[in-house]
């Protein structure tokens, strides 16, 4: 970016830019830049997915030292489909739910949170969950009436897969009225225990 045509905003405010930086130089300098301009949000492009991951390793680390302003701050990288061009096979299952799971982040945002978003160009421009698909979306809670049933349908429509261990997220096992399922964006799969055609438990 050229230091004598600075960028500019919807209306017509400069911009911050910065160049000469390495990937590490400006994953320690976003938070000054986005402090600076009274925000909390942005989105980052890089050339190509593993520069994406790296710079979101790197923002996790500095992030550490502006605990004051980044301290609530969601860091959320968007992967790329692990598919090959030349191909015509779906993409993979695990970066599916992990575009799915930033999805759903970004439609159930307040203007009060926080996050930066990472991508590759190619990552940030191919498709993302429909609007519709996320206003399907429900959160589980313990009473909520759900016959388990009705809930393995909604699993399927999502894109869940039935599984003997459910140990891959986007996966699912019905036992009698005992239902594990790993949703996008969890560390661990979620049990729901189920009394006839109401969530007694969840764990």
């Amino acid at each position: 970016m050229s230091p004598q045509k600075p960028a500019a905003n919807s209306e017509g405010a400069r911009l911050p830019s910065a160049g000469g930086l390495t990937p590490a130089s400006f994953a320690f300098l976003l938070p000054e830049l986005c402090t600076r301009e009274g925000t909390l949000r942005a989105v980052v492009l890089t050339a190509d997915d593993t520069t994406a991951e790296k710079f979101t390793r790197d923002l996790e680390f500095y992030r550490t030292f502006r605990a004051d302003t980044w301290g609530k701050t969601e860091l959320l990288y968007l992967p790329g489909w692990e598919q090959s061009p030349y191909r015509n096979l779906q993409p993979g299952l695990s970066s599916r739910f992990e575009r799915l799971a930033v999805s759903q982040r970004l439609a159930l945002s307040t203007p009060e949170d926080s996050f930066v978003v990472v991508a590759s160009v190619h990552a940030f421009l191919q498709a993302a969950a429909s609007e519709e698909y996320l206003r399907e979306s429900f959160a589980l809670r313990k009473g909520k009436a759900l016959p388990p049933e009705e809930f393995v349908k909604k699993l399927q429509r999502f894109g869940y897969t039935v599984a003997e261990s459910v140990e891959d997220p986007g996966t699912y096992s019905l036992r009698g009225g005992i239902l594990d399922l790993f949703p996008p964006g969890l560390d661990n799969p979620v049990r729901a225990e189920f009394f006839e055609d109401e969530i007694e438990s969840l764990r």
